[in-house]
């Protein structure tokens, strides 16, 4: 099964809509996953150009959602491939 076309974008809640039933997700694990990339948007300079006032992440935060984004498609596309998805990465 064919899960996601190249070319075209998901956002994360989206995407988990589409995919956690076939891989069955956890819904605490999909709902923290959800929250973290929440932090990414609300926090200054994680996913998005700082604004004036907004504190910068520190190279503590730069690493850690560096490390937990790589882990999440390694589990992802691991996940997938073990139910038979092609989520084409």
């Amino acid at each position: 099964m064919k899960v996601h076309s190249s070319g075209d974008s998901v956002i994360l809640s989206k995407g988990f809509a589409i995919i956690s039933p076939q891989i069955q997700l956890h819904s605490v694990l999909k709902g923290g996953l959800e929250k973290i990339y929440g932090w990414t948007s609300d926090d200054g300079g994680i996913r998005h150009a700082l604004m004036e006032g907004d504190t910068p992440p520190t190279f503590a935060d730069a690493k850690f959602m560096l490390v937990a984004c790589s882990a999440l498609m390694n589990y992802l596309t691991t996940k997938a491939a073990e139910n038979g998805l092609d989520i084409n990465l």
